[in-house]
C-alpha cells in the first residue's frame, strides 16, 4: 500500500526531515526497499517537519485566508512590479494525521506502538523485546502567517507556524518554498 509522510510544505527549501519518529511498522509487515517507491509527501502541514507521522491511511485539512494587500491599498493605480501586485498575507491553520489501522484512534498504530529491546536496538544484545503502546492524540495542529508573491517569474511563499503534537506547542518554524501557489 501506499505510505504517506505527513508534515512540511512542497518544494521546501532548507528542509528537515522529523529523526524522533518511530520506524515501529515492522509490527504490521516488514518494509523492502521497493516500499520507498510508494511513499508519497503529505502536505502542506506547517508546524512540523517531513515525516511528523506515517501510515497508509492519512486525513489532512488546510484552510488559509489571503489578502492581497497592495492590490487593496492602490487599487487604481497600475503596478508594474509583479512582486507587489501578486503579494498576499496569508493567515492558515492545518489539521491531520497519518497512521495505519482501522481508525487513527486504534490501539495498534504507528504512533502509538515502540519496540525496546530485541532486535530494534542497535547493538542487538538485548535479547528481550517490549512493545509499549502509549496513547497519544493522533491529530497534529500547524498555525501561522506568511506572505506570497512571485520572484523571477516563480511562485514564492514565506510562512512562520506553530504545532501542536498531543497538546504541547512548538515552534515557531519558518518555511521558504518555491513552486505552485498551493
Amino acid at each position: 500500500p501506499k505510505r504517506y509522510l505527513l508534515g512540511g510544505v512542497d518544494n521546501w527549501l532548507f528542509n528537515k526531515e522529523d529523526e524522533d519518529t518511530e520506524s515501529t511498522d515492522r509490527i504490521f509487515h516488514d518494509q523492502g526497499p521497493a516500499d520507498l517507491f510508494y511513499q508519497q509527501f503529505a502536505a502542506p502541514m506547517r508546524g512540523f517537519d517531513y515525516n511528523a507521522r506515517q501510515g497508509n491511511k492519512m486525513l489532512l485539512f488546510n484552510t488559509e485566508l489571503r489578502v492581497p494587500i497592495v492590490q487593496y491599498l492602490f487599487q487604481n493605480s497600475a503596478l508594474g512590479s509583479g512582486f507587489f501586485r501578486n503579494l498576499q498575507l496569508t493567515a492558515f491553520s492545518d489539521v491531520g494525521t497519518a497512521y495505519n489501522g482501522s481508525n487513527p484512534f486504534s490501539r495498534r498504530n504507528s504512533f502509538n506502538t515502540q519496540i525496546l529491546g530485541g532486535r530494534g536496538e542497535s547493538n542487538n544484545t538485548n535479547p528481550f523485546q517490549a512493545i509499549v503502546i502509549n496513547y497519544r492524540n493522533p491529530f497534529l495542529f500547524g498555525y501561522g502567517v506568511g506572505a506570497r508573491t512571485t520572484l523571477l517569474g516563480m511562485y514564492g511563499k514565506v510562512d512562520v507556524a506553530w504545532g501542536e503534537e498531543n497538546f504541547e506547542r512548538n515552534g515557531p518554524k519558518v518555511y521558504i518554498s518555491l513552486g505552485y501557489d498551493f
